[in-house]
């Protein structure tokens, strides 16, 4: 299963990806929505491929991920492996500067089963794509929301 979204964000690149990189914010932000996050290593290793242990309900199941940063180029790109019990995956934030101070990110999502009830959870994802879709479509514009705010507060 793959998608994958963009949205504009009026702000130059490099602080897009700061903001993209600053994983205190998203571990805060899981925390809150019930999320239990452990980070492995370093809080501030920002670039030396740090790993996090997920565990979260989904639709009322437990469901433990891995996500580790396998690839970080500032500003462009930062990609993460993602691995369960069932299932594998990457996911890949891509920045593209404008010719203002405007980037477009975009977020892309890859999935495999590994196992038969990985590939029959993953199918039963893809039912729920388009709905999957506009939440992290939300999210992403909340993001770029207070991407932009906080990018304004310093200029």
């Amino acid at each position: 299963m793959d998608f994958s979204l963009s949205k504009e964000i009026d702000a130059p690149a490099a602080f897009v990806f700061q903001a993209v990189t600053d994983y205190e914010r998203f571990e805060t932000a899981a925390i809150a929505r019930g999320v239990k996050v452990h980070r492995r290593g370093a809080q501030s290793d920002a670039a030396a491929g740090p790993i996090w242990d997920i565990r979260f309900l989904f639709h009322g199941k437990s469901l433990d991920l891995t996500l580790e940063v396998t690839d970080l180029v500032a500003p462009d790109h930062l990609v993460m492996a993602i691995a369960a019990k069932s299932f594998k995956g990457r996911a890949m934030c891509q920045l593209s500067p404008g010719e203002t101070e405007v980037t477009e990110m975009t977020l892309s999502f890859m999935f495999e089963g590994q196992t038969l009830s990985g590939r029959l959870f993953l199918k039963a994802l893809e039912v729920t794509k388009a709905t999957m879709e506009q939440k992290i479509a939300k999210r992403m514009a909340d993001f770029a929301q207070e991407t932009e705010s906080d990018y304004r507060t310093t200029v």
